[in-house]
């Protein structure tokens, strides 16, 4: 994050993404150590929970980056003076959650007890990962953990083809689906809510569009937490994720009417209406990431795989988000240059939704 605050060149700032890419390997070990604190009966309550974070990151993180953006210009009597915010406006809205990562990085280090309890040593990995090519556990298991790992054998090392089954394969294809669904609509979102009416967009300024994301990030941690258990308990996870999936279709299909609307009538209060509608719908697609979690945890061949079967579903995604941003940016650019391919961004939306709602009929029907 400093260092993306600090980036003057698109190459530099190419480098930078890609370098957030390699050190961000903390996602699949959020969701491993939840599948191992966590069992079938509470298992959905602990996913609807797990939302809090992201809820306070969707809150802090829009208001950071609308609010501290340019502070030469927006707090020009503290900041005005200042060459080095001129020339870096980005590093202060960079540098504040940096430094709140760097302060939670340490607390975890210092407090946070390992839920793995057949555990090895760094040195220990890498000497069983050079001998066999896989990821193996130390020998000695307690009677405790035994009785919660079932019946498998701590001392076989679980290798990489071993999680290449059936059951794993599919969630992880849905997995990849629904973020390239996710991030190429949530990419264009922004895009659109910046890009002038006349041009095809809304042509809010970035304040407002971070005021936006706050409210989003909000409802989506509250329907999180007190819906999607009842929804997981009524109608079982494949359900909901389908149906969650399915949203990303008339969010789609918002952002042409939302325009055309913007263009004949202007910022009246039913493309207001219509903008709130679509921001719900995709807080409603945000189940879609709880049930597919569940899907992943469950179609490990063993709860000790439960790592490297999230590290192999997350290697998937890693390599799907690298592309989906520029595909969706690029096609909505196109579109917008090109008036003949005007709808070339939706065509390209409308393939990543319906690529994952097809994908989603794949999963199991049984209910966790």
């Amino acid at each position: 994050m400093f260092l993306l605050g600090l980036t003057g060149t698109f190459r530099d700032l190419i480098i930078n993404r890609a370098l957030h890419g390699v050190l961000s390997g903390n996602s699949c070990v959020i969701k491993s150590i939840l599948a191992e604190i966590t069992d079938t009966t509470n298992f959905a309550q602990a996913y609807a929970y797990s939302s809090i974070p992201w809820m306070a990151g969707g809150i802090i993180g829009p208001l950071i980056g609308g609010r501290l953006a340019q502070p030469a210009d927006r707090f020009p009597n503290i900041f005005g003076g200042s060459e080095f915010m001129k020339s870096y406006p980005y590093f202060l809205a960079c540098a504040v959650p940096a430094t709140f990562s760097a302060i939670v990085w340490l607390v975890m280090h210092l407090f946070f007890k390992e839920t793995l309890l057949n555990k090895q040593t760094m040195c220990q990995f890498f000497k069983d990962f050079r001998r066999s090519g896989s990821w193996q556990s130390t020998d000695s298991v307690d009677n405790e953990h035994s009785s919660t790992q079932g019946k498998d054998d701590a001392s076989n090392p679980i290798r990489i083809r071993s999680i290449l089954v059936p059951s794993v394969i599919v969630a992880a294809a849905n997995y990849a689906t629904l973020a390239l669904m996710d991030i190429a609509i949530r990419s264009t979102q922004l895009l659109f809510l910046a890009t002038p009416v006349d041009m095809g967009g809304l042509g809010l300024d970035p304040l407002r569009i971070g005021n936006l994301f706050s409210v989003v990030g909000i409802a989506n941690g509250i329907f999180q937490i007190f819906f999607f258990p009842l929804l997981h308990a009524r109608l079982g996870k494949k359900a909901v994720y389908v149906s969650s999936v399915a949203s990303g279709i008339p969010i789609i299909i918002a952002f042409p009417v939302i325009n055309a609307l913007a263009r004949r009538r202007g910022l009246t209060t039913t493309v207001w209406l219509l903008v709130v509608g679509q921001l719900a719908l995709g807080v409603n697609m945000n189940l879609a990431f709880a049930c597919v979690f569940m899907f992943i945890a469950a179609a490990a061949p063993t709860r000790r795989a439960l790592g490297a079967t999230n590290g192999f579903s997350q290697m998937i995604v890693s390599i799907v988000r690298t592309f989906g941003p520029a595909l969706a940016g690029a096609t909505f650019s196109f579109s917008i240059q090109h008036p003949r391919f005007a709808w070339l961004n939706y065509y390209f939306l409308s393939f990543t939704a319906f690529l994952a709602l097809g994908t989603s009929l794949l999963l199991p029907h049984q209910r966790l």
